[in-house]
């Protein structure tokens, strides 16, 4: 398994990591007063543990919380080393078990037993619906509905700082959706992330330079 590293910071806020899986994935570490917040889990245990590792270097001392921007499976599957709250609107709990997951691990721990092989289909257990925000002393993480890459999708703004973590929710370059009905709830997601007009913003899909200007692109 390739090992995790921190991507270079292009000018946001140093208390926000991001965390890089080959061309993969991209994670997100946020430092607060009192949290060290996990913007997805990597992919199984090893590359989850190493998030855990890399965020407790961080900010040491701090209480671990994980949230999940939705539940594909590259952004859930390291949920199972985590014994506190994982936070994610309501539909991800249901998602993250049903069938279509049951079906995805079991290709990928076909093709790639060693990667896939020991993942647990873990849910999200803190469960909101509209929006949802997490107080760390210092940021203040504002998690709120983004549907149309899935229908579970969240976004996190920090307002504090002026940056978003889009997640899935805008990609380089343009995110995928299910079918053409989700094109016009994926535009407004897209629009409610512009109207924050974020100094930053950073994607699980997109190179960490790539900056607020892509939401005008996807919706281009």
């Amino acid at each position: 398994m390739p090992e995790l590293r921190i991507l270079d910071n292009c000018g946001w806020d140093s208390r926000v990591l991001a965390v890089g899986l080959d061309d993969l994935v991209q994670t997100f570490i946020v430092v607060t007063r009192r949290f060290n917040v996990l913007v997805d889990t990597m992919v199984n245990e090893e590359t989850a543990l190493e998030l855990v590792s890399l965020a407790r270097q961080a900010g040491p001392g701090r209480e671990l919380l994980a949230l999940n921007t939705h539940a594909d499976w590259d952004h859930f599957w390291g949920n199972q080393v985590f014994a506190g709250p994982i936070l994610a609107q309501r539909l991800a709990a249901e998602r993250a078990l049903d069938q279509e997951a049951r079906e995805d691990l079991r290709l990928h721990a076909a093709r790639e037993p060693e990667r896939y092989a020991r993942v647990r289909l873990t849910a999200p257990n803190l469960l909101f619906d509209e929006r949802l925000s997490v107080d760390g002393g210092d940021l203040t993480l504002e998690l709120f509905r983004t549907p149309g890459h899935q229908i579970d999708h969240i976004a996190v703004f920090i307002p504090e700082i002026g940056l978003l973590l889009a997640g899935d929710a805008a990609e380089d370059p343009f995110p995928l959706v299910g079918s053409r009905g989700c094109l016009a709830t994926l535009r407004a997601s897209l629009r409610a992330m512009r109207e924050l007009r974020p100094r930053h913003a950073l994607y699980c899909h997109a190179p960490v330079e790539t900056g607020p200007a892509l939401l005008d692109r996807n919706l281009a």
